[in-house]
């Protein structure tokens, strides 16, 4: 089964899902009460950013907004050129983080480091969530050391790892380079997560307001190629990535 997808096919996922009757937008319409049936729109901005660009564009020819978390690098940079062309369409532009993976384990600098890097993003556009990122190469996870972040004391919403209720949400993520992949080691949340390995196409004729009436769809634009040779390395790299996570997990349960 493929591990990465072709952007028209996350097209037809979203104009399927409208006619299915859903509405949709950024991450951040979840705190400020979104009505269902809804899907809230989230896109980890891991690499290839030029894809972001590309996906936000689809988005906007159908009139839909979406939430664009973007990573720095080790000197706390962000790529300003395409944060500004997203944030241009209209789309929620926000922080993915990883400053308690750099930290290793250090509490006190990785919520210095967050700090410092949320500011540095600020200087470009406003930022209202923050979405960690999983890192699953590393043994230090940003999702579990983040739930004690006081988030509003950065005036912050929230962010969509824990802070919504994933009881009433159904998560729905392409980690692992396909919905409901086994390759997927962290990206699970307290609640209802979906896990059956599953293509866009699927996906969009078995989701029913009626049955799944909330919704958060996360897609990382680098799997979503507009050609087939972006589709080709796409789906070698997740394939190489997914190799070294089922090694990780061996030694891990040593």
């Amino acid at each position: 089964m493929n591990v990465a997808f072709l952007l028209r096919d996350y097209m037809k996922l979203l104009k399927q899902l409208r006619v299915n009757g859903y509405g949709f937008g950024p991450v951040k319409a979840y705190f400020e009460g979104a009505e269902a049936p809804f899907v809230f729109l989230r896109h980890d901005v891991d690499r290839l950013p030029g894809r972001a660009v590309a996906m936000a564009e689809i988005e906007q020819s159908l009139d839909i907004s979406a939430t664009y978390y973007f990573r720095c690098n080790n000197f706390g940079k962000f790529p300003e050129i395409h944060i500004e062309q997203v944030a241009e369409m209209e789309h929620e532009i926000g922080f993915h983080y990883e400053s308690f993976s750099r930290a290793e384990g250090d509490y006190s600098k990785a919520l210095g480091l967050f700090g410092r890097e949320l500011d540095s993003l600020r200087k470009i556009v406003e930022v209202k969530t923050v979405a960690p990122h999983g890192k699953p190469l590393s043994k230090f996870s940003n999702m579990e050391e983040s739930r004690n972040v006081d988030l509003k004391s950065f005036g912050l919403l929230g962010e969509p790892y824990s802070d919504i209720d994933y009881k009433k949400v159904l998560y729905i993520t392409d980690t692992g380079g396909i919905f409901g992949s086994s390759n997927n080691i962290r990206d699970w949340v307290d609640g209802k997560n979906f896990q059956k390995p599953t293509t866009p196409e699927k996906l969009g004729k078995m989701l029913d307001p009626q049955s799944e009436p909330l919704i958060l769809l996360n897609c990382h634009p680098e799997r979503w190629a507009d050609n087939m040779i972006g589709l080709s390395v796409a789906t070698m790299k997740d394939f190489a990535i997914n190799i070294a996570k089922r090694i990780i997990r061996i030694f891990r349960r040593k």
